[in-house]
């Protein structure tokens, strides 16, 4: 897949811009990945159309091709499923991934183009979690309180 020069001159001109910021490596690949400006092959280019043609997201690597990709086999078998895929940044995917979150079963709201989500929208997903242990151990705690207040 051949990237054209507007979108070489946009990543050259992003990447500057956040090394003058201080921005790391890591971050201005994540930033350039929620961007859209790096290439993906994620599926082959027959699956690929007929999943457009079709309203499914491929964005996750599941398929039975080469390195995860999807075949057009794959394709038709979503379609008879009518399974739909949630968009996810091949980035959220693996930090998702390895906080040991499932994508698809997690209830995390993308908010990146078309509904895909993001790094930050992982992130957000797992600080909702830990708010809410939080919250289940202060109540744990205030009803021991009660409690003691109770006995005594």
């Amino acid at each position: 897949m051949a990237t054209s020069a507007f979108t070489l001159m946009e990543i050259i001109d992003l990447t500057h811009k956040l090394s003058l910021e201080g921005k790391t490596k890591q971050d201005i690949m994540v930033q350039l990945d929620n961007e859209r400006l790096l290439p993906r092959k994620y599926a082959s280019n027959d699956a690929k159309w007929l999943a457009d043609a079709e309203g499914l997201s491929l964005e996750l690597a599941g398929g039975s091709g080469t390195n995860g990709t999807y075949t057009i086999a794959d394709v038709r078998l979503l379609i008879n499923k009518g399974k739909q895929l949630k968009k996810i940044t091949p980035h959220a995917r693996a930090h998702a991934e390895n906080l040991g979150i499932d994508i698809e079963t997690a209830d995390i709201k993308g908010t990146g183009k078309d509904g895909t989500i993001l790094v930050c929208d992982v992130l957000d997903f797992v600080q909702r979690d830990t708010d809410k242990d939080t919250d289940k151990d202060t109540e744990k705690d205030s009803d021991k309180d009660t409690m003691k207040l109770d006995e005594d």
